[in-house]
Parts: C-alpha cells; structure tokens; sequence
C-alpha cells in the first residue's frame, strides 16, 4: 500500500482555506498565492524533500519534456538551518538554470547534518531557440517555511516570484 505524502486541504492547519490550484505526483502542489507562485511540497526524509521541491519549480518552468542535449551537472549547498538550506538549493538549481538553460530530470542528493546537501543531477540543456513558459524569476523568503511533521514527513512552504 503506497502512501500518501500531500494531505488534503483540511491538514494543512491554520492555512485551511487555501485553494490548491494544482497538485502533481503526490510530492508538491502549488496554493493560490496573489501575484505569485506558492508551492508546498513534502519528503518522507530531507533529501526528498529536496528534490520534490526542485521537481515543482521545474515543473512551473516547464511542465512538458523540452527538446535539448543531455547534460549532467552537480549542486553543493550550504544553510545554517533546514530552511535556509531548502531556500539555498532552489536558488542554486534555479541560478544554474538562468545561466545554462539546465532542466534536471533525475536528482541524487545526500545532506550532511540538515547543514550541507550536494546532488548530481541529470537532465538537458535546452537549446536559447526554445521558448520556456513558465518564468520564475527568484526564490523568495516570503512565508518560508520547512518542517518535520509528526509522522516524520519534511514539509516546506515557498513561494516563487514570477
């Protein structure tokens, strides 16, 4: 039996009447947020929460396979706090994007003491003639939340200015 990671609108606490405009895959949704993007997503440890959160604001870049050459690339870190590290690997992975148009498919990440957090990632370039959709300009602190959950599950708050 698989588990459900996002619980449903009523879990979410003292945010309950948040309209969830979009979930995907059971790992991130994105809320209603005014004038920009708010994206929640979840991990059964830290690592996966960082990728479900780099998968979501790839996804809001670019929901479908773009045509491109394969590429491989490494991301290292550092926070002084789980949520000052979750903020540091999406503007990281988004800056890589901004400068060689990278789209990551497939992440290995590892984290050192919710301190540090390297990953290999493997995707492709996509060629300046493709035109993206879905700008994200910066990862922002507004709101910026992460936390354990009582059952164990990480789950992060952000909110991308577009």
């Amino acid at each position: 039996m698989s588990r459900r990671l996002v619980p449903d609108a009523s879990d979410l606490g003292r945010r309950t009447e948040v309209r969830v405009v979009q979930e995907v895959g059971g790992q991130f949704r994105f809320l209603d947020h005014t004038g920009d993007l708010a994206m929640e997503c979840f991990g059964r440890d830290f690592p996966e929460l960082l990728v479900s959160g780099a998968k979501g604001m790839f996804y809001a870049i670019a929901e479908e396979e773009l045509p491109g050459s394969p590429a491989e690339r490494r991301a290292e870190v550092a926070g002084d706090s789980p949520s000052i590290l979750f903020h540091s690997w999406l503007k990281e992975l988004l800056f890589v994007y901004d400068t060689e148009r990278f789209l990551p498919a497939e992440y290995e990440v590892q984290v050192a003491d919710l301190s540090q957090a390297c990953g290999r990632l493997k995707g492709q370039t996509v060629s300046d003639e493709v035109m993206l959709p879905g700008p994200i300009k910066a990862v922002t602190y507004h709101g910026l939340k992460v936390e354990k959950q009582a059952d164990g599950v990480w789950r992060a708050y952000v909110v991308f200015d577009t």
